[in-house]
């Protein structure tokens, strides 16, 4: 029994000690550069059509995952050399676990660092200064980049969203800021009750990240509570249906309940989310309801 344990650890330390080196050496030393530059460039330069050229690539570890990073990044046609992108740094992060699990590399995101991008999103299209990069994002077996994030840090960006679910998105937004409005100048609510089922819909039409799609309704719900419930308490205060001592205790325990309760939004997944607030919906309709019977 020793000496299996023995064999264990012995194992181990052997794997742990080779990862050690491994990312000590790939982080200090241009060997990274010196052995797949050459490789990288013929394999980008069949995938997307253009010429690819950098100066340096570095390997940075955060953790497992390496991130590589690509210095003075140029990309040029091939048809007149003339130059599509230049980026002073390019970064691919890889994930290392989940490359390991599928048998292949997976990105999980890369980043372009101080460039001017000027981005086309047309329906299935993705052009990225004129580059379409519908195929290298599109969801395939093999594909390296399905799901990655794409980030764009110290740039200039300009943004065409030509896609008719823009349009889609745009309608459904004037249809329902209007019942929002009437119904926080109706009920004194902030219109939250409202926004966040819509916001919901919407989200999840445009494919919004289901792992965060409620968050990001209760977050873009809460900008818009702001102007609503500010104009709703003016209106209201005209006809002098606002009692200013009550905000003066009421308003402290407010604040604390809100920072609370987005700590512990933040906290939740989004299914726990759903149910949470289907259910304090349920039970808060119901009571009110219920009282109204006795009056």
């Amino acid at each position: 029994m020793k000496k299996i344990i023995s064999s264990i650890i012995f194992i181990f330390s052997i794997v742990f000690l080779s990862i050690f080196i491994t990312i000590l050496v790939s982080e200090n030393s241009n060997i990274v550069s010196y052995l797949y530059k050459d490789k990288i460039v013929k394999e980008v330069e069949d995938k997307i059509s253009l010429n690819v050229n950098f100066n340096d690539l570095r390997v940075k570890w955060e953790g497992l995952n390496p991130r590589l990073i690509f210095d003075d990044l140029s990309l040029y046609s091939k048809k007149d050399n003339s130059v599509i992108l230049k980026s002073d740094s390019f970064a691919v992060d890889f994930d290392s676990f989940d490359s390991i699990r599928k048998q292949r590399l997976v990105i999980k995101e890369i980043d372009f660092i101080k460039t001017d991008l000027n981005i086309i999103i047309n329906d299935n299209k993705f052009i990225l200064n004129e580059i379409d990069l519908s195929e290298i994002f599109g969801v395939k077996k093999n594909n390296i980049m399905t799901q990655t994030r794409l980030r764009i840090s110290q740039s200039k960006l300009f943004l065409n969203y030509l896609s008719n679910e823009y349009s889609f998105f745009i309608l459904l937004m004037v249809l329902t800021a209007f019942p929002v409005g009437f119904f926080a100048g109706l009920f004194g609510i902030g219109g939250g009750l409202i926004t966040v089922p819509f916001l919901f819909f919407i989200f999840e039409t445009l494919n919004v990240d289901k792992s965060y799609i409620m968050h990001l309704a209760v977050g873009t719900s809460f900008s818009i509570i702001v102007p609503t419930s500010l104009s709703s308490v003016l209106t209201h205060k005209k006809n002098k249906y606002v009692d200013l001592n009550i905000i003066k205790t009421y308003i402290i325990f407010v604040i604390i309940g809100v920072l609370a309760g987005t700590v512990f939004a933040a906290l939740m997944q989004t299914k726990s989310l759903v149910l949470f607030f289907s259910l304090v919906v349920y039970f808060l309709g119901t009571y009110l309801l219920l009282s109204s019977d006795k009056t």
